[in-house]
This record gives structure tokens, C-alpha cells and sequence, in this order.
């Protein structure tokens, strides 16, 4: 077994250099140069992360591509469809101030075609046509991308389960009902980087994962995740480490909008080869 150059890494966020751009996205320069030797492998641990990310964010999931149809007024009543792109204001929202967000970009946009209503005894929110001959969709993201030519959809399709590959079309006064909002648009945390690892990982937005962290607290609350697997490591031989950039994710591979400091561990060691 060879002897290792170091034992234990503790980083903090705040620690970034000052090229790096947010707490999600940040580089620590060491104070010299580590080189490991060939059978070094390495585990991230005592991981604090503070849930203050927001339910909306903006340019994260503040969207909501809709299309609205209208028949025309003669025969053969061929229907003409509008599409619309809304804006929802960013911010940390229970169920009902999130509809009534919705319903106020939604209905500003249709001039009060489209309304949308919250049950507070079922969770149910409901979007209905003012006028009965008018029909109703929320594109989903694979819909988004092909019709308004966008590889970003920044859209709130994950809050409100709209999350199919083709979409719900409301048809005349059939109301669109979704059944219940889901507030907590992130379940994990991906911790990555392009610069330690052996790159034996993959996801659909990276190769190179270095931890996932379950999102298990409530909103204000610190997520601690401490756990480490004997069989859960990854490789780090030969890598001389300086300069370590690490990035913060969502499922979707978003960067996170952490409004404070992120500390952890990284903790080397050897195996046989």
C-alpha cells in the first residue's frame, strides 16, 4: 500500500476563489500541490448544505409555456391556437400563493380567458376557459424544446407534475386539473466536478459524480449527510491536485441557487491494486 500525501480535505464554499461564479459552481485552491500515488481512491463526507434554495427560481424554473385555442366563428370552425410563454415571479411559495401566481401571469396573459383556482381542502389546482368554445394546454418540456426552439425550458413543469412527453389538452369546458403541486422540485443534490474522479460515474448530465445527496429536511433546515460505503469510493490515482472545482446540481443537471455556504470532506485512501 502506498503512503498517502494527505489523509483529509475540508472544504467551505466560502473558501472559493474569486473567479468562481456562486456557491454552486466554485473552485479551492489548495495551498500546494497534492500528488496521489497510483492506488489512491478518495469519499466525500460530512456534507452541510442549507435548504434556502427558493421554489421558483429565476431562469431555473420560472416558465410556463401554455397554448390557448380558439374555433373560428363560422363553419368549417377550424380552431386557431395562440401560444404563450409566462413568467412566474421567483420566490419560496406554499400551495395556494403558487397558484394564485399562476392564475395571475395566466390570466394577465389571456386577458382573463384562462383562470386558475386552488381547493385548499383537496390540494387541487384547476384551469378553466371563461369562454366554453376555448381549449387549453401546458406544453411539456419535450414539447417546449421543439415548438419554441429552446434547449432550456426553464419551465415549471416539475412543480406542477406536467411532466409526460406529450401534454394534457383541455377541450372546451372540461377543466385541466392538476392534482397536487410539488413543492420540493429537488429530491437530491449531485455533487460534481470536472477535475477529480475517474470519470466512472454516469448521469444524464454528468460523468464524473462524485456524491448524491438526499434533500431529507424541510425548508431553513441544514442537510448533513455523513454517510460513507467501504465499496462507494472513487478513483483519484496519479491525479496531482491543486485546483478543485466542484458544481452542485439538480436531477435535471441545474446548477442549484445556493444563497449561502456548502461545507464538506474529502477523505483519502489506498487500495490494493
Amino acid at each position: 500500500m502506498s503512503k498517502l500525501p494527505i489523509k483529509k480535505l475540508y472544504l467551505d464554499s466560502r473558501n472559493k476563489t474569486s473567479d468562481s461564479i456562486s456557491d454552486s459552481n466554485f473552485k479551492i485552491e489548495l495551498p500546494y500541490t497534492i500528488t496521489m500515488p497510483q492506488d489512491a481512491v478518495f469519499f466525500v463526507t460530512d456534507v452541510c448544505i442549507p435548504y434556502l434554495w427558493r421554489t421558483i427560481d429565476l431562469n431555473i424554473n420560472d416558465h410556463i409555456y401554455f397554448s390557448v385555442g380558439t374555433p373560428a366563428p363560422s363553419f368549417p370552425f377550424t380552431v386557431s391556437f395562440q401560444n404563450y410563454t409566462g413568467i412566474i415571479p421567483a420566490g419560496n411559495y406554499g400551495e395556494s400563493d403558487l397558484a394564485s401566481a399562476i392564475n395571475s401571469v395566466v390570466s394577465s396573459l389571456t386577458n382573463g380567458t384562462i383562470n386558475v383556482t386552488f381547493n385548499t381542502g383537496t390540494s387541487v389546482v384547476t384551469i378553466i376557459t371563461t369562454n366554453p368554445q376555448t381549449s387549453f394546454r401546458i406544453f411539456t418540456d419535450t414539447e417546449v424544446i421543439n415548438t419554441f426552439q429552446t434547449n432550456n425550458p426553464m419551465s415549471i413543469n416539475e412543480i406542477i407534475l406536467n411532466i409526460n412527453k406529450s401534454s394534457y389538452l383541455q377541450t372546451y369546458a372540461i377543466p385541466y386539473v392538476i392534482k397536487r403541486l410539488n413543492l420540493q422540485k429537488i429530491n437530491n443534490i449531485y455533487l460534481t466536478s470536472p477535475n477529480i474522479g475517474s470519470f466512472d460515474t454516469i448521469s444524464s448530465f454528468s460523468n464524473n459524480v462524485l456524491k448524491k445527496i438526499p434533500v431529507n429536511v424541510s425548508y431553513g433546515f441544514m442537510i448533513i449527510d455523513q454517510f460513507i460505503s467501504g465499496c462507494d469510493f472513487l478513483h483519484c490515482g496519479g491525479q496531482s491536485i491543486r485546483t478543485l472545482e466542484f458544481h452542485l446540481r439538480d436531477g435535471l443537471g441545474n446548477y442549484i441557487n445556493m444563497p449561502q455556504y456548502v461545507t464538506f470532506s474529502i477523505v483519502f485512501d489506498t487500495i490494493k491494486n
